[in-house]
């Protein structure tokens, strides 16, 4: 494995952000089975990486709004054919406090993994993207907590070790010398506007009124029919809660997650 000697900043904050966000749900055939570490893009458009074979891309110039068929990380000059461990070594103001976490994109590391994280959202979720078999594998958002635990897309549950403990990023870093800055902390990192806190009452079978009427109709609008906007709570609206939740999680209560992904 060899460092680049001389790596160019060749994009800013708001780009690395942008270009990760392009390739999230991206599948991928995880383990890399082409010659000197090169990521591969196949017909199916799954790619041939793992970790930091797609974050190295990305910082190599690959352009993801194409869907170009071949190897697209040829170039190694702007990061060498580095380890994880030697990528972070690259990165600037590299910290062990995942409490300085800001609004700022930084390489997050543990021993054989890393990820990107993209700035804190409103929520505080979603901030993480990282090539993985995990949890559905492929490009995926995870979340970061303030101690460094890594915590699923997938109803945000802490990924557990198996010898019970708590799977933890244990350094993040500033990739300084790819990436220029380009926001300011004033301006988080968002998916989109937050909804107004009232946006969000906790639904349940037997709840009945104007919210639930919404509910209903949001339901309706993203194919799961209650049959019937009637602001009332029953079974078909449970069934139909249910059916929603099913992609990522099942409650059968209208909770501020449920919400959130009603309104995308």
């Amino acid at each position: 494995m060899a460092i680049a000697k001389d790596p160019k900043v060749i994009m800013n904050e708001q780009q690395l952000v942008e270009r990760l966000t392009v390739i999230k749900n991206r599948k991928t055939y995880y383990k890399n089975k082409y010659p000197d570490n090169l990521c591969y893009i196949h017909a199916d458009y799954r790619t041939s990486a793992d970790c930091v074979n797609l974050i190295k891309a990305v910082l190599n110039g690959y352009d993801v709004y194409k869907n170009q068929i071949g190897y697209y990380q040829k170039d190694l000059s702007n990061t060498g054919d580095c380890t994880e461990a030697e990528l972070l070594s690259q990165c600037t103001d590299v910290s062990q406090d995942f409490k300085a976490l800001g609004s700022h994109p930084e390489i997050l590391y543990q021993k054989g993994h890393v990820g990107v994280y993209l700035g804190q959202n409103v929520q505080n979720r979603w901030n993480v993207i990282e090539c993985t078999p995990s949890f559905g594998g492929g490009v995926v958002y995870s979340w970061v907590d303030q101690d460094g635990t890594r915590r699923s897309e997938n109803g945000g549950k802490p990924i557990i070790m198996s010898n019970g403990t708590y799977n933890r990023w244990t350094h993040h870093g500033r990739p300084s010398r790819w990436v220029s800055e380009s926001y300011t902390a004033s301006k988080p990192v968002q998916e989109k506007p937050a909804e107004p806190q009232d946006e969000y009452p906790v639904l349940k079978k037997g709840s009945k009124g104007e919210a639930v009427k919404k509910l209903q109709k949001l339901l309706k609008d993203h194919g799961c029919d209650p049959k019937g906007i009637d602001g009332d709570f029953g079974n078909n609206t449970l069934a139909a809660l249910k059916k929603f939740q099913e992609k990522a999680f099942v409650t059968g209560v209208a909770d501020e997650r449920t919400w959130r992904e009603l309104y995308k």
